[in-house]
């Protein structure tokens, strides 16, 4: 299927006029881009790990009108950062996707920079957005619809943040700072600061947030436990134990391992009060 898609665009590529005139980063004339859509469709590590390339985008481009295509699963990453100003919601995996290419191509992006390496179907949406410029990695699959690619350098490990810094720099941005970024509301707030004082923990507490679960069983902590049975006898910390909904009978059936000194915040935070709650705390 992916090399039929491959086919199919190659061919519309070939008829493309814009592409007569599209080549070599020097190209890229930074007078005309007056509106910009990043894209972060994948996991919310990613998407948060993503701010700091954001945070420079807005700083090269300060005027310019910039919004996010992002997961609807991830959108609270993103949702109250002001250096965007619209996210564009996409349920991933073509659905209403039609919809979606019809709203961005009435955007009229000048540039769209994608911001992650996986998500093949992304590529092709971008195109389509009629933007320009559109900046991505040479490793995808659909790297030919890009006007400018970064390539990751060989036999050398990358963080993901200067992944992301390689892209942009493809395009000339420069960025000065890894920092990651969320930025919360104050319904956040305001909840956050009634878990600590319902739970007792004050500013001069030592608090620990632990999150051992994943979405998938390699990305868990396959012995988590032994860790808050140890770190329970510490009275100096105070441990959190955060998760989703789906981990709450896995936190209810070792509740007697766990212990009751042990607070669990597993199901009752969404993302934004959990990370509230961690940096608050």
């Amino acid at each position: 299927m992916t090399r039929l898609i491959q086919f199919v665009f190659r061919i519309i590529l070939f008829f493309d006029t814009r592409f007569l005139t599209q080549g070599s980063k020097e190209s890229l004339n930074r007078k005309e881009i007056k509106r910009i859509l990043l894209v972060n469709t994948t996991a919310m590590g990613d998407t948060l790990l993503s701010t700091p390339a954001i945070r420079a985008v807005r700083k090269e481009f300060s005027e310019a009108y910039i919004a996010s295509l992002v997961h609807v699963k991830q959108k609270d990453v993103l949702k109250n950062n002001p250096r965007i100003n619209e996210l564009v919601i996409y349920s991933g995996k073509y659905r209403g996707l039609l919809r979606l290419i019809r709203r961005l191509r009435k955007k009229k992006f000048d540039l769209v920079i994608v911001l992650h390496a996986n998500d093949p179907d992304i590529v092709p949406i971008i195109y389509l957005t009629g933007a320009r410029y559109r900046v991505g990695w040479a490793e995808s699959k659909f790297s030919f619809l890009f006007t400018h690619t970064f390539k990751r350098p060989e036999n050398k490990i990358l963080h993901t943040i200067d992944q992301r810094f390689g892209i942009l720099e493809s395009i000339g941005i420069v960025s000065d700072s890894v920092e990651m970024e969320y930025f919360f509301n104050e319904k956040e707030i305001r909840f956050s600061d009634n878990f600590l004082k319902r739970n007792n923990i004050s500013e001069n507490d030592i608090l620990i947030g632990l999150h051992p679960f994943g979405s998938l069983e390699s990305k868990a902590w396959p012995n988590y436990i032994d860790f808050i049975e140890k770190i329970s006898k510490e009275d100096r910390f105070k441990l959190v134990l955060i998760g989703g909904k789906k981990h709450e009978r896995e936190v209810f059936e070792n509740r007697s391992k766990i212990g009751n000194k042990i607070i669990s915040a597993v199901g009752k935070t969404y993302v934004g009060e959990t990370a509230a709650i961690v940096i608050d705390g």
